[in-house]
């Protein structure tokens, strides 16, 4: 038998981190959300805010931002979007994992939740940088992406 769920959550900190704290929650309570909740009901997706595209740049493989939507947690942590490698950030790796494709960057991403930290490898003006940012969920009105 089941009694309740232990959890981790994000309690609101200064600016928009992330601090998390634990919880409990009654199954019994779970039960009774989850009979209210509309049958199509899903959770927000972890969002990125990129379009890129596969490169390689001098032998370093990965995906090329073309654009960044302005108020992403990309732009928040400062990446570059352009129309060629030597303007734009190459972003090889998400925690440690390679990524080579726009399909295997955000097959990496929706593994992941909103709330979640991820740590990005980045090539760009000619060197690696690791990057760090907090994924959140996409604005309701879709705004234009800046090249």
């Amino acid at each position: 038998q089941v009694a309740a769920i232990v959890a981790k959550a994000c309690a609101p900190g200064a600016g928009d981190t992330c601090n998390q704290v634990p919880y409990g929650v009654p199954v019994a309570a779970v039960r009774a959300f989850l009979r209210t909740a509309p049958a199509g009901a899903v959770p927000p997706a972890p969002w990125l805010g990129i379009q890129g595209v596969s490169e390689d740049n001098n032998g370093v493989r990965g995906v090329r931002i073309a654009s960044i939507h302005p108020q992403s947690p990309a732009a928040a942590a400062g990446l570059r979007a352009g129309n060629s490698a030597g303007q734009a950030d190459l972003v090889v790796a998400v925690d440690g994992l390679p990524v080579q494709t726009p399909e295997a960057l955000a097959a990496n991403m929706n593994q992941r939740g909103v709330g979640d930290s991820v740590e990005l490898l980045v090539f760009g003006n000619g060197r690696f940088r690791q990057v760090n940012l907090v994924l959140r969920a996409a604005p309701e009105a879709p705004q234009k992406m800046k090249k």
